[in-house]
């Protein structure tokens, strides 16, 4: 597998550590910040189902994934990602400390794609992404501080 394009950024959120946890503990609330999301299930036991519409160039694709919260606490969560319907999985970390004024977050996430087709694919997904990434992050944001979803 090929690692695709992923994020790493750090952000202060105007929210109590206390908020940051409870929204990263449940895996809807980072589900509904990435544009495109068509359905969430909870799966139980930490893993949920998504569905999720990518607008790539020359495409659009519906993923399928099985998201899977592997660690918790009040320092951090990391998760996992595997594809149902494509073969790509991926991983996600985020880290918190209180801040003056919030909570600092550290938030990384990478996907890689499998299969024959992998580095065409990684090719087109790698032009997709980062927008993809910075509009996620910047619903984190907005979702931690009480404010609206951006929608591109």
């Amino acid at each position: 597998m090929r690692t695709m394009p992923g994020i790493r950024r750090s952000f202060v959120a105007k929210a109590s550590l206390t908020d940051v946890v409870s929204f990263f503990k449940d895996l809807r609330n980072l589900a509904q910040c990435f544009p495109g999301l068509q359905e969430f299930k909870d799966l139980g036991g930490g893993a949920s189902y998504w569905r999720v519409k990518i607008e790539l160039p020359m495409a659009t694709r519906t993923v399928e994934l099985k998201a899977t919260l592997n660690e918790f606490n009040d320092l951090g969560a990391s998760f996992g990602l595997e594809g149902i319907n494509e073969n790509v999985r991926g991983s996600g970390r985020a880290t918190f400390s209180k801040e003056e004024g919030g909570t600092a977050v550290s938030f990384e996430m990478t996907l890689e794609a499998g299969g024959v087709m992998a580095p065409f694919v990684n090719q087109l997904i790698g032009l997709a992404m980062p927008k993809l990434y910075e509009e996620v992050v910047r619903n984190i944001i907005a979702a931690l501080e009480g404010g609206k979803r951006g929608t591109g």
